[in-house]
């Protein structure tokens, strides 16, 4: 599959970076790609967990301001309620 660089700068600085590296230009581009990727992945991801942090803080906040639950109202054997 072929893909066409349409960019002069990106052109050079593929060829420089395959030069750097001793790759060529095809690994030196699969090598780029994958590692942007794993990066914005791992970014994203970071984000995900961040967001979750947040998440969990309001929940504490909330719980603060929630009543404190009342204990269930004593009944008798039958079911009435004791006096």
């Amino acid at each position: 599959m072929a893909i066409n660089i349409k960019s002069p700068d990106c052109e050079r600085l593929v060829r420089e970076l395959a030069d750097v590296t001793g790759e060529s230009i095809t690994d030196a581009i699969h090598s780029a790609v994958r590692e942007r990727l794993t990066r914005e992945k791992l970014r994203k991801l970071g984000s995900v967990e961040r967001s979750w942090q947040r998440i969990e803080r309001i929940q504490e906040r909330i719980r603060a301001f929630a009543p404190a639950e009342t204990p269930p109202a004593a009944t008798t054997a039958d079911g009435g309620a004791q006096s």
